[in-house]
């Protein structure tokens, strides 16, 4: 395996809690853009690489239909 797989699947072995990349919260960004009055409140969200999906289920928390999408790789 190519150490770039290597590093990226030992990282989604760890506990969720463990993962160096994981955000439990929207970045402001995501907030500010959601609080703008020419955002729609609701509709539909394509989150590509979501990782475990936190964004993708704040969205679907707001009314969004969301589609997460991640790789993995089967061995």
């Amino acid at each position: 395996m190519s150490g770039t797989v290597t590093h990226w699947e030992s990282g989604y072995a760890l506990p969720v809690e463990d993962i160096p990349w994981e955000i439990g919260t929207p970045p402001q960004e995501l907030l500010d853009l959601l609080s703008d009055a020419d955002c729609p409140q609701c509709g539909r969200a394509l989150d590509v690489a979501c990782g475990t999906g936190n964004y993708s289920r704040y969205l679907a928390s707001r009314g969004f239909d969301v589609i997460g999408v991640t790789s993995r790789r089967e061995h």
